[in-house]
């Protein structure tokens, strides 16, 4: 279980026991990765401080620019000004969740879908080539969609591991008037702009982790003009996305990338058959 460090900076709400133990559970049982490799959600959630802000307090923080991925309820930030050094953060805004939610039960899916959210653009930061610089509008129709993919996953997970595990379906189920937290908290991203909805498509998609292995390995190698195509295809097309144009547009930025990049790094299994088709129809 993860042991949070949470701060209350000026808010007037505080996560309940609840809505604590409901977040721990999922990043527990919904974790793809070892629970204390580097980068999983449980050592992340660990290590990382996470602040409880007003709007208000959002605000501030959005206006000093202290967040480089900031949504309504919530940000994460690399380089936060701590004292006289510079760490790692995450800020959550419980009086927006409130404000978002009909019953506590949302709220407190909300909260873990929010706190894996921001997790999971730590978790996109943990690899050398993770280095994007200034976030651009294609930064935004990336590392958006891909942490909602990671939520979705790990949701997924965890709702696969409560349903089939011998231990807990004798349990008392956790909601009594939501029978799966997976489509609730879909519900909740199509609430969200549309680089954030995207991650919906990407999971619905079928071929899950490659998608943000890939993305956070290389995210300052893609082309400009694999940029531009993936912006146009995915700002038209989200929430009817065609997955094999999906599978293009991305290949199509695999392409630009080294070759040896593509054909020895084993986070691109799946794709590759994809990216020999593309190879071969642009070679035609």
């Amino acid at each position: 279980m993860p042991n949070m460090k949470i701060i209350n900076l000026d808010s007037k709400y505080v996560p309940t026991p609840a809505q604590l133990s409901f977040a721990e559970n999922v990043i527990e049982f919904g974790e793809h990765e070892p629970m204390r490799s580097e980068d999983s959600l449980a050592v992340l959630a660990s290590e990382i401080p996470i602040f409880l802000l007003s709007a208000k307090g959002m605000d501030k923080t959005d206006r000093v620019g202290a967040s480089s991925s900031m949504d309504f309820w919530g940000f994460y930030c690399h380089e936060l000004p701590i004292g006289t050094s510079r760490k790692p953060a995450i800020g959550l805004c419980l009086e927006r969740m409130i404000g978002s939610c009909k019953t506590e039960e949302e709220l407190t899916i909300l909260f873990a879908k929010v706190l894996i959210h921001e997790l999971a653009h730590a978790k996109m930061t943990m690899h050398p080539g993770a280095d994007y610089g200034p976030p651009d509008e294609f930064y935004a129709w990336m590392e958006e969609p891909m942490a909602n993919l990671i939520v979705l996953e790990t949701f997924d997970c965890y709702q696969r591991c409560h349903q089939h595990s011998a231990s807990r379906r004798d349990s008392a189920p956790p909601f009594s008037t939501i029978a799966s937290p997976l489509a609730q908290v879909r519900l909740f991203m199509e609430m969200q702009p549309d680089n954030y909805r995207l991650g919906i498509d990407l999971f619905d998609t079928g071929l899950r982790k490659a998608w943000w292995n890939i993305w956070r390995r290389y995210k300052s190698q893609f082309s400009d003009e694999s940029k531009y195509k993936w912006i146009e295809y995915t700002k038209a097309n989200v929430g009817k996305a065609d997955k094999g144009k999906l599978f293009g547009k991305f290949g199509q930025q695999i392409l630009a990338l080294p070759v040896h990049c593509w054909e020895a790094d084993p986070h691109f299994f799946g794709w590759i058959d994809e990216v020999k088709r593309i190879k071969s129809e642009n070679a035609s």
